[in-house]
């Protein structure tokens, strides 16, 4: 959580900008990027916490200032519909860096050797396919045999129709 104390200065700052701006000048925007930068860094709780509370301290400065044109109904409105969009935002930013940290994607040239089929990584050491791609998506691999390379490689062993073989969770080859 060290990241905290800095999102609170952040947060600090555009409530003092804002006081110090007076009630003529409105920049509900500078509320954003507290908001965005809880959401993107800290947690949940600090950016619904602040997508609700930096409205409602604007909402005290208001009644600081005295009304001057719009009623307290009105400005209650602005509240809600600031708090509503700041909400709106923590949490699509919020569901974006969820889905950012599940998803794993290869992409690119992945140097193969044309032999034994392992891959370089980014340390410049070869390592089986199965490891590469376990450690840099989601996938697993489940060793089988296809029935050409079976008759190939196992020219003796009869294995009736063409089915793929398939090694079981005791090691043991099966029929599919």
């Amino acid at each position: 959580m060290t990241r905290v104390p800095g999102l609170l200065v952040c947060a600090g700052l555009v409530v003092v900008l804002d006081f110090a701006s007076g009630p003529e000048v409105q920049f509900p925007i500078a509320y954003v990027l507290p908001v965005l930068l809880a959401a993107w860094s800290v947690r949940k709780k600090w950016a619904m916490g602040l997508a609700v509370g930096l409205p409602l301290l604007r909402l005290g400065m208001v009644v600081h200032w005295g009304s001057e044109g719009l009623s307290l109904w009105a400005e209650v409105t602005n509240l809600l519909i600031r708090a509503t969009v700041l909400l709106g935002l923590a949490l699509v930013t919020l569901k974006y860096r969820e889905m950012e940290r599940e998803v794993k994607i290869l992409r690119g040239l992945l140097p193969v050797c044309m032999y034994c089929k392992k891959i370089r990584d980014e340390r410049q050491q070869w390592q089986p396919i199965e490891y590469y791609v376990r450690d840099h998506s989601e996938a697993n691999f489940s060793h089988g045999m296809c029935p050409e390379c079976a008759r190939k490689h196992f020219p003796d062993i009869p294995l009736g129709p063409p089915q793929a073989v398939e090694h079981g969770a005791d090691g043991l080859s099966e029929a599919e």
